[in-house]
């Protein structure tokens, strides 16, 4: 899947926009420069993911809204970005477990079928 500089910084500019910030308030709420955001917004660079993830948080709108229909995710890669936001924060041994109940439902889910 390549990436559309131009289509997301678009996206990110018509969401911005629709929150009523300006490129200076978010490039203050994320420690970012508003030159950045200026660069993302014009295509002229790509945004990384983690600041794509931030951004999608506080426009409260997934990442399909921001990447565009041309980089739709599969459901299970959905999943997955969802689970890695479950768990981010989490102290280690609560990730295992995590783990261990994802492996039990999986492991139930096998012996059912």
């Amino acid at each position: 899947m390549k990436l559309n500089a131009l289509i997301i910084g678009r996206n990110l500019k018509i969401q911005r926009i629709q929150a009523g910030l300006t490129q200076e308030n978010i490039a203050e709420h994320i420690g970012v420069s508003a030159q950045k955001i200026s660069n993302w917004e014009s295509g002229k660079t790509l945004i990384n993911l983690t600041r794509l993830i931030e951004l999608s948080l506080l426009y409260q709108v997934d990442l399909y809204t921001l990447l565009g229909p041309e980089c739709q995710l599969s459901t299970v890669q959905v999943l997955v970005l969802e689970l890695a936001r479950a768990v981010d924060g989490l102290a280690p041994d609560e990730m295992k477990l995590c783990v261990s109940l994802c492996r039990a439902v999986a492991e139930y889910k096998k012996e059912k079928c």
